[in-house]
């Protein structure tokens, strides 16, 4: 072993460095000697500043230096060592830029990478390229490790192309995915609707079963369904990529989590609604989706309690000029599967095997109670702001209230499971409303909701936090009783000022007077009536999807209202 490489090894450095050498109680030296030099492991600081600051060539080195070649020694140790103070070149010269990017091509094919593009990888990791070091060699050692996109991607390879009208205006529209969930179907009728007057682009940060939808309705899907697909840089060339082949000035981008688009479009000069339908205080990612409201070109807020939780030092004076906008009732289509067993069942046929719909089995347990008992209903994802657990709590003070009503409470919705505490807690509270003499279930997702509310008697949304879920607007519109929790979002705000605003928002939280209300309306059949068509007449006029979409045409062409 040669003594200079002992003078040159940092054991503090090397423990401090490979936690699991520290951890082996190995003597240091002796693990670099016996492993770490054949494992690629660096022996002090200053050679691993020179490992990534520097670019090294081990075939070309050993090419340029036979003698090294015979000696079979470690090409980068004997560079690091010897070579580097005897003149010799730990890489070729650099050529100019374009013969430098074309050997990086070159360099990544013989490494096995189909497509490397080194210019775009320093443009994406200004860090790399702040460090000096190879695009190429940055990326085998480090970032496709750490999951670096190597080329932009060419997501506009999805484009078709043949659905553009020429004189009709065009529109990008930007969902965060396409699940059959509130956000992205809201997102999904407003390309419906927008495309009656305008050519829609949709983008999709993510796939899922409304795809084909989109599809459908807009003259342009693109689905960008891996991560690296929406880094900024990627981002950044696809809108410009799309500019180069459509003029398009104007887009919307439907909710926060599709927040990382509205800088790419602001950047190309593209006129930005910004459509904000969730608490930001809940979300994880509140610096980036402060940015976004700073940078759009127009805010539009589904409601008051919405906008009051997003404004702080950083976007109070962007907030100033946003706009209240309530989104309107959404359509939510049929899976494949439904609309085949529908087509099935037009024709006679009906051969379905599978485990029964949440709707079959609501069904099947209100005829399996004597006498029939009421439904209260509740619907959303299950998780803590939605309130679950208050909803469930209601069904257990209402046994106290009335000991011998018979309602039946059932939630339905999404359960992911991600909080399995509270998940336990659910599964315990419905376990105590039947013991106390209750009727309580939990069922999944389906998407025959209106079938739902027809078996309903009254819509509990016991929400903390919820914005203006669909399921709520949904439940007004056919006419249902709904209750809900004062300051819980924008249903309470609409509902409080109504004819019979006192019955259908109690004090938030009071899970106790809920119950008497639910008992009251379940006694008094006009007031029940009452309050429904009053909700049935709210959404209509608040709630209404043509209207929503037609102010925010409004908005988009501000500047230029006669365009469109």
């Amino acid at each position: 072993m040669d003594p200079k490489l002992r003078e040159a090894f940092d054991a503090k450095f090397y423990l401090e460095t490979y936690a699991d050498v520290a951890a082996s109680g190995m003597d240091p030296w002796e693990h670099y000697v016996q492993f770490g030099r054949a494992e690629g492991r660096v022996a002090s600081a200053g050679e691993l500043s020179a490992k990534e600051s520097e670019s090294f060539d081990a075939e070309f080195y050993l090419a340029s230096n036979p003698d090294v070649a015979a000696a079979a020694v470690d090409p980068y140790e004997h560079y690091v060592l010897f070579g580097k103070a005897e003149g010799r070149k730990g890489a070729p010269e650099p050529p100019a830029t374009g013969q430098a990017e074309d050997l990086e091509k070159q360099r990544a094919a013989r490494s096995g990478l189909a497509v490397f593009d080194p210019e775009f990888y320093l443009e994406a990791a200004p860090d790399v390229a702040a460090s000096g070091m190879s695009a190429l060699d940055h990326y085998l050692n480090y970032g496709r490790a750490e999951g670096r996109p190597s080329h932009p991607l060419d997501v506009a390879s999805q484009w078709r192309g043949d659905r553009f009208g020429s004189a009709r205006p065009k529109v990008i529209v930007v969902s965060h995915d396409a699940s059959r969930t509130g956000a992205p179907v809201v997102a999904l009728n407003i390309c419906q609707q927008l495309s009656a007057r305008a050519d829609v682009i949709a983008i999709l940060l993510a796939g899922g079963p409304l795809v084909e939808n989109f599809r459908q309705g807009c003259c342009e899907t693109l689905v960008l369904e891996k991560p690296e697909m929406r880094h900024a840089v990627v981002l950044a060339r696809l809108i410009r990529d799309i500019r180069e082949r459509v003029k398009v000035d104007h887009a919307i981008v439907n909710s926060t989590e599709s927040r990382m688009m509205v800088k790419p479009l602001v950047d190309q000069g593209v006129r930005v609604l910004f459509l904000v339908h969730e608490y930001i205080s809940y979300l994880h990612s509140r610096t980036s989706t402060d940015e976004a409201i700073n940078q759009a070109s127009v805010v539009v807020v589904s409601s008051r309690p919405v906008l009051e939780d997003a404004i702080n030092d950083d976007t109070r004076t962007a907030l100033e000029r946003a706009v209240l906008l309530r989104q309107g009732k959404s359509v939510i289509p049929p899976s494949e599967a439904e609309s085949a067993e529908a087509a099935k069942r037009l024709r006679g046929i009906d051969d379905r095997e599978e485990a029964p719909d949440t709707v079959d089995r609501v069904k099947a347990l209100l005829e399996s109670i004597t006498p029939r008992p009421r439904l209260v209903l509740g619907a959303g994802t299950v998780q803590f702001r939605k309130g679950v657990d208050l909803f469930f709590a209601v069904g257990l003070a209402l046994r106290r209230h009335a000991p011998d009503d018979n309602t039946l409470f059932v939630w339905v919705g999404h359960d992911n499971e991600s909080d399995l505490s509270y998940t336990a807690c659910l599964s315990m509270q419905m376990r105590e409303l039947e013991r106390a003499g209750g009727n309580a279930k939990l069922f999944g997702v389906t998407s025959r909701l209106e079938e739902l509310y027809g078996l309903a008697d009254i819509f509990l949304l016991p929400s903390r936090m919820d914005p203006l879920p669909n399921v709520a607007i949904d439940a007004m519109t056919v006419g249902l009783p709904v209750l809900c929790f004062e300051g819980a979002g924008g249903i309470p705000e609409v509902l409080a000022d109504s004819a019979h605003g006192e019955v259908s928002v109690a004090p938030f939280s009071d899970v106790a007077e809920v119950a008497r209300r639910l008992d009251a309306l379940a006694h008094d059949s006009h007031l029940r009536d009452a309050v429904g068509a009053e909700n049935r007449r709210i959404a209509q006029d608040a709630f209404d999807m043509n209207a929503y979409v037609e102010r925010l045409v409004a908005l988009l062409w501000a500047e230029a209202p006669a365009t469109i």
